[in-house]
């Protein structure tokens, strides 16, 4: 006890005592002339762990006594002398030879201290240059890694750092580039340049990772390009070496990386599927999905690196060398031929590419990257060659005329197709008409992200115009004929009492769209001043496309229609095409949109006057919708992956505004209703097993009738199995286009529909006798996405008239 008092009242009174800038200095020397015998001593350190952690221990505790020192004023003697004596090389050497993540993670900590310390004679020498270079290089090579990923990602925060001290003092640049290094025999083209400026390619084998080590690698490139201006040999060695090549291969090499399989949307990913007919997606296993997403983030990485290096780049030159590379190298030589050469038969990758093309469209912000990938995909010719500059000059310098020259050779000795015999629009024309709902859906989103991050690139390729004069302005009157015949059709589908709230959502979902239309920050001053104005021709094949799909509405899958109406409300937000000569023909025409939805309303009545259950079937359905994507926005189960649903598949989902409606199982025939196309039934009337007909009047029902049918049926019980009765909707005129198809097309002659004629329709008498046919389920989804259209174009065209100010007041 005695002993333990002393111990505890010797502490108590003793005070640590803090160690002099001079004993901090002989620690630092004592502890670097170690190091020092270790390496001349020790042969081999990556055979000698106990040496290896030895040399681990040592530097964790010069670390320490500078990290001790950089808490005092100056000077800081341990850092100087550290600097002046280049102990540096000493510990990168044991770095590499330790062959030990502890020790390099030491060796990081100390360079660091070096490059913050503003030590004057270190980030100026070609010494301490090659020593950081030799450790990053060599441990994070594949051949030669000996880190995690945290430690890679400090090794590039050193360059990192360096990077950034070269951003501040350009005068520091010489010692990590040396542009005057001749190539030797022994060294292929690549390792010379690599040596020229080891530096930079460095960082470049790290731009796609993710996280912070590929953050540290962008950030640093974009600082180099920065700095190239201030430095005449820094820009010719960017305008001569393989930069602009190594970067567009490398866009390449991810692109080509991502997956040529569709993904099919589940309905988990989106609950709508659950209620309506789409097919169950593949069960593809979870790392399948995972690498995807990976490999297309990675893609999308190196993009923003590509638009930031763009942005930062100041020389003008260098800028056109690294976009001369991307149209040859990327553009030419593989986007293109992954669009041509792919397939839309079964397993084939039409709608995979087509949706790899819709994900790098949407994350593309550069003007001039834009403005070169389309003049090349739709062959617009009034934009500059490819290896020409976007700007004339009286002047070009011979570093950039050489990488012209250059850059020309090798897209001659390429043999790929040209555009002007089958474009990107020529693509999505047959994938309109294909008889695969992916590819359908991928053309139809490939049009809506065109139409609101794109269109005034393709303004005139997209859709073919014509100019109409200037009376084709519309009334008053006429806008409310238009808006009360729209209106119309939304009562027939029916006239529940959210209609009112479904059109306000509307509202603003259209003038959101029109506000962040791409269309909308072009060509403002010409706004208010136009007299001619535009109108989408009757030639036009994709709008041609587009309403024979909206005719087979209710044959449709659930994601074509979606993605149709989509598109649709794309093209009615942009402001330089009238709206209302697609919506509403200028001239006499049974053609317009607004004839085919009039048409599919008028079978949605005949269905209303077949089924007593209609309006309740139609009310808890859109309420179980609502109820569902509620779930799905909160992360929780919904669709045909909640326990409900798993256990009763086919079992309709009854929700609290209805308790007292319960399913039951029932045996009831198919009926026989005539489809959209031509077969619609002449007398407005159908003979049905299951129960009794009823008219629906001209206007809309008024909700007391609605709630009358609703108790009824829930006084009744509800059949599910009514639910699944299949119902004839018609074939919709789709056909299958294969690489094949467009590759003959290639040889035709380049005309406004070229290739159209090399393909068939694959439907078979067969499917014409035999019309298909959809579950009542299916068919009172797509009435709940059709009344919401008919909404849409109804909320377009009153905002238009005021924002776009295409009504006549007077």
């Amino acid at each position: 006890m005695d002993l333990l008092q002393r111990l505890i009242a010797g502490s108590a009174s003793s005070k640590q005592r803090v160690p002099s800038q001079n004993e901090r200095l002989g620690a630092c020397k004592r502890l670097c002339n170690a190091l020092q015998n270790i390496w001349r001593s020790s042969s081999s350190l990556s055979e000698d762990d106990a040496t290896a952690s030895h040399v681990a221990n040592i530097l964790r505790r010069l670390n320490t006594v500078l990290e001790d020192e950089a808490r005092k004023a100056a000077p800081h003697s341990c850092l100087l002398w550290t600097a002046a004596n280049q102990i540096y090389i000493i510990v990168a050497k044991l770095a590499l030879s330790s062959s030990s993540s502890e020790v390099v993670d030491h060796a990081v900590h100390f360079f660091h201290f070096l490059i913050n310390g503003e030590v004057e004679g270190v980030l100026d020498s070609k010494i301490f240059a090659r020593s950081l270079i030799d450790l990053v290089r060599r441990t994070t090579s594949p051949t030669t890694k000996v880190v995690d990923e945290q430690g890679e990602s400090a090794l590039i925060e050193l360059l990192f750092e360096i990077c950034t001290k070269i951003r501040l003092d350009p005068d520091i640049l010489p010692a990590w580039f040396y542009p005057e290094r001749v190539p030797g025999r022994s060294l292929s083209s690549l390792d010379a340049r690599r040596s020229q400026f080891p530096l930079f390619h460095l960082l470049v084998d790290f731009v796609h990772y993710d996280g912070p080590t590929g953050d540290f690698a962008r950030t640093a490139l974009l600082y180099l390009t920065e700095t190239s201006p201030k430095s005449r040999p820094l820009e010719k060695w960017m305008m001569e070496s393989d930069l602009a090549h190594q970067m567009a291969s490398g866009l390449s090499a991810l692109y080509a990386r991502l997956s040529r399989q569709a993904l099919s949307i589940s309905k988990r990913a989106l609950p709508i599927l659950a209620f309506s007919d789409a097919a169950d997606a593949k069960d593809e296993p979870d790392e399948f999905y995972e690498d995807a997403g990976m490999d297309m983030r990675a893609f999308l990485s190196y993009l923003a690196f590509w638009q930031d290096t763009l942005s930062h780049c100041k020389s003008s030159e260098v800028r056109d060398t690294l976009l001369d590379s991307f149209q040859v190298l990327f553009v030419e030589q593989l986007l293109y031929p992954s669009l041509l050469e792919s397939s839309d038969v079964e397993g084939g990758s039409t709608s995979a590419v087509m949706l790899h093309l819709c994900r790098f469209l949407d994350a593309i912000d550069d003007p001039q990257l834009i403005e070169r990938m389309f003049s090349y995909l739709f062959a617009i010719k009034s934009q500059p060659a490819v290896a020409k500059s976007q700007r004339p000059r009286t002047r070009i310098s011979m570093s950039r005329r050489r990488s012209m020259e250059q850059l020309a050779t090798l897209a001659s000795l390429t043999d790929n197709p040209s555009p002007e015999l089958f474009s990107l629009l020529d693509l999505i024309v047959f994938s309109l008409r294909s008889s695969n709902a992916q590819t359908v859906v991928a053309s139809l989103k490939l049009i809506t992200i065109l139409l609101r991050r794109h269109h005034p690139h393709v303004k005139h390729q997209l859709f073919a115009e014509e100019v109409l004069s200037s009376g084709a302005r519309q009334n008053l009157s006429g806008l409310n004929n238009t808006m009360m015949t729209l209106f119309d059709c939304a009562s027939v589908i029916s006239d529940v009492s959210t209609t009112d709230q479904s059109f306000q959502a509307a509202l603003k979902d259209a003038q959101t769209s029109m506000e962040h239309h791409s269309c909308l920050f072009t060509n403002n001053n010409d706004r208010g001043s136009k007299t001619e104005i535009v109108a989408i021709s009757t030639s036009c094949k994709v709008l041609e496309h587009m309403t024979n799909l909206l005719e087979s509405w209710f044959a449709n899958d659930t994601l074509v229609n979606l993605e149709l109406t989509g598109a649709l409300s794309g093209l009615a937000a942009c402001e330089h095409i009238l709206m209302r000569s697609w919506l509403v023909p200028t001239q006499s025409s049974s053609t317009g949109i607004m004839a085919i939805i009039t048409q599919l309303v008028q079978q949605v009545k005949l269905w209303r006057a077949q089924y007593i259950e209609w309006d309740a079937f139609y009310s808890i359905q859109k309420v179980e919708l609502a109820s569902e994507d509620e779930l799905f926005s909160l992360g929780q189960p919904s669709g045909p992956q909640s326990e409900e649903r798993t256990s009763c598949p086919k079992k309709t989902k009854v929700e609290s505004s209805s308790p007292s409606v319960q399913a039951m199982t029932s045996k009831t025939a198919a009926v026989d209703i005539g489809s959209i196309d031509g077969r619609i039934a002449s007398n407005g009337s159908t003979a049905v097993e299951h129960g009794s007909s009823r008219k629906v009047s001209d206007g809309s029902n008024d909700a007391e009738g609605s709630v009358t049918s609703m108790r009824s049926i829930s006084s009744s019980t509800l059949s599910a199995t009514l639910l699944e009765t299949r119902i004839p909707v018609g074939s919709s005129q789709m056909t299958q286009v294969d690489s094949s198809s467009r590759e003959g097309a290639v040889s035709q002659d380049g005309e406004a529909d070229r290739g159209t004629e090399a393909v068939t329709s694959r439907e078979t008498a067969a499917e014409q006798d035999q019309p298909s046919t959809a579950s009542l389920r299916h068919v009172l989804t797509q009435a709940i996405i059709l009344q919401e259209f008919v909404f849409e174009l109804a909320a377009a065209l009153q905002i238009r008239a005021t924002l776009f100010d295409e009504v006549d007041l007077s």
